[in-house]
Order: structure tokens, then C-alpha cells, then sequence
């Protein structure tokens, strides 16, 4: 990753902490998280820049995957 990738992942990390709050980030399991995270990525891969991405995109990820994708009851202990 360089420097320039590191330094939008740390802004999109923020942006998402802003966005989501602080709650509803520390929400997600280990597995929720991976998806989270993956889906977080592919959206910016999607939009191409953190500017194009609305803060209800990434409140739609979110939902899409707590919700639908990996609900926390659908996860063995």
C-alpha cells in the first residue's frame, strides 16, 4: 500500500467513524467486520475517489450487512 492508499484509508477510516458513530462501529463481530470492511472497499473502488461516496452509501453498507448479509443471530458461537 502506499503512502497515498494509507492516507485515504485513514480518511475513509474517519469518514466511516464519522458517519456510523462510535457505537455502531464497535457493533460488528470479527466476521462483520471482514465484510464490512470489504464492502467498504469495494465501494470506494466503485465511486473511484472518498468525495464521491455519500454518507448514505456507506450507512447502506452497513445496514446491508448487519442486517441481510451477516446478521449477528445467523453467527455460531
Amino acid at each position: 500500500m502506499t503512502v497515498t492508499e494509507q492516507e485515504q484509508q485513514k480518511e475513509y477510516s474517519q469518514r466511516v467513524l464519522k458517519v456510523l458513530g462510535q457505537e455502531r462501529v464497535n457493533l460488528p463481530s470479527q466476521k462483520q467486520r471482514a465484510f464490512l470492511e470489504r464492502a467498504f472497499d469495494s465501494l470506494l473502488e466503485e465511486e473511484g475517489s472518498l468525495e464521491k461516496i455519500s454518507d448514505l452509501q456507506i450507512l447502506g453498507e452497513f445496514e446491508r450487512i448487519m442486517l441481510h448479509s451477516s446478521p449477528i443471530a445467523l453467527e455460531v458461537a
